[in-house]
């Protein structure tokens, strides 16, 4: 039997053992990602178009969404949990579930032909008799980079031992580079997410394909800081080297900062060091690195210097190599990555990170007056909070006081990058008649405001009827014809007014009633016809036209002739 042979960038992956699907998403729309010009060292994307990028989160859900096939008890059996109906994919992903009693496991992608997948991985959660009942050797993976795909619909379906028993659409973006897109670098920061007043940061990674989460910005951090910088280094023999800080602003949880150091074959000249002209091995030890914050210098018995294996760095890197390392403070170390300090190699300054640049609170307006409201009902506005600074200003809106009258219509927190702004809704809404005060108040980690609330709560006033003309004139009506006159009805009140209209003649004959409905300020004109027929009774006529309403009545004398 001739193998189905794997298509670019397929391998095999074990599935997780949490969770079963894809139930829900929250999306972010990301400007300019990836982006064509190099903007403060944030995106540096080498050979990519300008094009916005949206970046679509997924959690998973507790019941499976994708299940086709029941046990004969009341336990699922086999089940697709990526990718979800409707879910947006990119990048290099996963096709994986679960899958009771089979011999083999498939994947097939649109009307392609089916690829095998990684079958018999430990999944202990299919384990339980409502599931599987056996050793929970049930899971399954392929690795899919869904680039090959293209933008679009597609769809994909499982097949256990050749049975379809899932089959699902889902939606495909890719950034238009091909099937793997090499060379691009960035990062971006997204507020209030994956709550209100958390600004995250994601980092693009060629392997993945994709945008990961690098970590969160605490508050008043810069932009500037926030960056990742560049510089070159000279080691003790004169080789050079350039280095990529990733900031570690954005890693507070550990502490840790990144630096990537790449000995290109060129080899590199910048101001004030010396010109290397033949590639030479750089050596990259952390007895030759220091950090000066304070006034204080700290060298590496303060500090790790790591590779990603965890080795220390201390080696010679060849011409044409890169080196990823990690540094990070010993327990108890005094050298705080979050703030502002300097780095030297072998005595040489390579790098400057600037003290964290202030954030700025404005708000507007600082007076609100919503006038007079009826008590029971509503009026809302707005508050408007802006970052006028260059950090990222976080904080609360609080109803400080008057809160028996007004209310925010949503949380007050917020999380501002520099030039961001957003509307806090607020409402007033007088639980008594009178004169009402209150305050919202505004806190931040760049300072604080006070927005001052005014209005006043009136007696709702009850419909009232108004009516015009005084008296309706039909003139002379032949007989076999009609003639149309118009009354005014308006709600010169409040609340809604409820009534109807009707004709009714001295002759003994009325026209239907025409109902009506009408709030505060609202009229509507309604049209009277009295229709003669041919062998109608001559001379003068008269009647009335009766209103009704909820709002008080109203009676309009008719006359005319019939000749």
């Amino acid at each position: 039997m001739n193998e189905v042979p794997a298509p670019p960038f397929f391998r095999p992956s074990v599935p997780s053992e949490h969770g079963h699907g894809d139930g829900g998403a929250e999306s972010l729309a990301v400007a300019d990602l990836p982006h064509v010009m190099q903007d403060s060292n944030e995106h540096q994307y080498g050979r990519c178009s300008m094009k916005t990028s949206r970046l679509r989160w997924h959690h998973l859900s507790i019941v499976p969404l994708v299940v086709l096939l029941l046990s004969p008890g009341w336990g699922w059996t086999r089940v697709l949990e990526n990718p979800q109906p409707g879910s947006f994919q990119s990048g290099i992903g996963v096709i994986s579930g679960w899958v009771c009693n089979a011999t083999r496991v498939e994947i097939r992608i649109d009307d392609g032909a089916p690829f095998p997948a990684a079958y018999g991985t430990s999944r202990a959660d299919t384990a339980d008799p409502k599931f599987c009942g056996d050793d929970g050797n049930n899971g399954f993976g392929l690795l899919f980079n869904w680039n090959i795909l293209g933008d679009g619909v597609h769809r994909v379906r499982a097949l256990a031992d050749g049975v379809v028993f899932a089959d699902v659409t889902f939606v495909v973006t890719t950034l238009g580079q091909g099937e793997f897109a090499r060379g691009l670098t960035g990062a971006t920061q997204i507020a209030n997410f994956p709550q209100a007043g958390t600004v995250m940061r994601l980092q693009w990674q060629e392997s993945q394909q994709n945008f990961s989460l690098s970590g969160a910005v605490p508050a008043g951090v810069s932009a500037a800081q926030c960056a990742t910088q560049a510089a070159t280094a000279t080691d003790a023999n004169g080789a050079t080297a350039s280095l990529s800080w990733s900031n570690p602003c954005l890693l507070s949880a550990g502490q840790a900062m990144l630096l990537t150091i790449n000995n290109a074959l060129s080899g590199a000249t910048t101001a004030g060091l010396r010109a290397q002209t033949a590639p030479r091995p750089f050596f990259a030890c952390d007895t030759d690195l220091r950090f000066v914050q304070g006034g204080r210098v700290f060298d590496a018995s303060q500090f790790e210097w790591i590779d990603l294996f965890g080795e220390r760095v201390c080696r010679m890197i060849a011409p044409g190599r890169s080196l990823q390392t990690f540094i990070r403070p010993r327990p108890r170390a005094q050298l705080n990555f979050n703030g502002p300090f300097q780095a030297e190699y072998a005595g040489r300054p390579v790098i400057d990170f600037p003290a964290r640049e202030p954030c700025q609170l404005g708000v507007s307006p600082l007076v609100l007056d919503f006038g007079s409201v009826p008590v029971g009902e509503g009026r809302d506005t707005a508050v408007q909070v802006r970052n006028n600074g260059s950090g990222v200003l976080q904080g609360q809106a609080t109803i400080t006081a008057g809160g028996r009258h007004f209310q925010l219509l949503s949380p007050g927190s917020f999380a501002l990058l520099e030039g961001q702004s957003q509307q806090i809704g607020v409402s007033f809404r007088p639980a008594a008649a009178g004169n009402h005060e209150g305050n919202i108040e505004i806190s931040s980690n760049c300072g604080s405001a006070l927005v001052r609330l005014s209005g006043q709560g009136v007696l709702p006033q009850p419909p009232q009827l108004s009516a015009s003309p005084e008296k309706l004139d039909f003139g002379t009506i032949p007989r076999g014809g009609s003639s149309t006159r118009e009354v005014v009805v308006t709600n010169v009140g409040g609340g809604t007014l409820e009534g109807e209209l009707v004709l009714i003649l001295e002759q003994g004959t009325s026209g239907s009633p025409i109902r009506f409905s009408l709030g505060p300020g609202q009229s509507r004109t309604i049209s009277v016809t009295v229709t003669v027929g041919p062998n109608g009774p001559g001379g003068p006529f008269r009647g009335t036209v009766k209103i009704s309403s909820n709002g008080g009545f109203k009676e309009i004398p008719v006359s005319g002739i019939v000749r």
